[in-house]
C-alpha cells in the first residue's frame, strides 16, 4: 500500500522571481483534521503550499473513498508583515471573509482558485402589528450590503407578501393587509461572515469534477497574488 496525492495547493506571487510565495502558513481547520484522519489521508506542507495524499491499494484505489463534494478547509495565516507593501489587494476590497475555492471549477477549467466572500445566514421572526398594504419592519441584524428583495427567504405565512427592501435603512416593507394582527412570519437573509482571528483568508477544496482521478493526477490548485503597481511599473521582484 502506498500514499498517492489527491491535490496540491500552492500560493504564487508575481513579486517573487520563482513565482512561489512563502509568506503564509496553511492550516487545516478542525473538521478537515478529522476528515483527514478518518479517510487515511496525509497533509504534506511546503514553504509555499501543501499536498494532500491518501492511502491506496495496489490498484491505486483509496482504501476509504472520499464522499462526493466533501470539503477540505484551510486557513491562510500571513507571516510576512511587509506583504501588504508589495501586493495588489484590490480584489480584497469590501470582502469581510474572503475565501478561495474550487467550488465552481469544472474538469476543463484552469486550476487557479476563485476568490469569493463567505456568506452566512441570519434568521429573524416578526409579527404583524397593524395590517396594512405597506407595513415596515426594521432588521435587527447586519444584512450584507446591497441586498435586494429577492435575496430574502420568507416562511411562515402566505398572507404576508414582501414588497420592498431599503438597504440603506435596513427596512423591510411587506403587504400584511390580508393577515390578522399577530400573524407571524420568518425571514432569512445573508450577512457578512467573519474569519477566525489571525486568518487572512480561507481555502475550500471540494471533491468535485475539478479533481482528477488519482492515476491521472494530482491536480495543482493555485492562489495567485500580483505585485503592486507604483508609478506605472511593477515593484521590483526578489528571490
Amino acid at each position: 500500500m502506498k500514499f498517492f496525492p489527491i491535490f496540491t495547493l500552492r500560493v504564487m506571487h508575481t513579486y517573487y522571481t520563482d513565482g512561489r510565495c512563502p509568506d503564509f502558513t496553511i492550516q487545516p481547520d478542525k473538521q478537515t483534521v478529522r476528515l483527514v484522519s478518518k479517510h487515511r489521508c496525509v497533509i504534506k506542507p511546503f514553504s509555499d503550499g501543501l499536498r494532500m495524499l491518501t492511502l491506496v491499494d495496489e490498484n491505486k484505489k483509496p482504501l476509504i473513498a472520499l464522499p462526493k463534494e466533501v470539503k477540505f478547509t484551510f486557513h491562510l495565516r500571513l507571516q510576512n508583515p511587509d506583504f501588504v507593501l508589495f501586493t495588489n489587494l484590490s480584489d480584497f476590497n469590501d470582502r469581510s471573509a474572503p475565501v478561495y475555492t474550487n467550488a465552481d471549477l469544472g474538469a476543463e477549467d484552469a486550476r487557479q482558485l476563485r476568490l469569493n466572500s463567505r456568506i452566512a445566514w441570519q434568521t429573524e421572526h416578526f409579527a404583524v402589528v397593524q395590517p396594512a398594504a405597506e407595513e415596515n419592519f426594521a432588521l435587527r441584524g447586519r444584512p450584507h450590503r446591497g441586498l435586494e428583495l429577492n435575496d430574502f427567504e420568507f416562511e411562515g405565512s402566505t398572507k404576508v407578501t414582501p414588497k420592498n427592501y431599503n438597504s440603506t435603512d435596513k427596512i423591510l416593507t411587506v403587504d400584511s393587509q390580508s393577515a390578522p394582527q399577530g400573524e407571524t412570519f420568518t425571514i432569512k437573509y445573508p450577512v457578512a461572515s467573519q474569519l477566525a482571528r489571525g486568518v487572512w483568508a480561507d481555502v475550500e477544496i471540494y471533491n468535485n469534477d475539478s479533481l482528477l482521478l488519482i492515476d491521472e493526477g494530482p491536480v495543482e490548485f493555485q492562489i495567485v497574488f500580483t505585485a503592486l503597481q507604483q508609478g506605472g511599473s511593477t515593484i521590483s521582484s526578489r528571490t
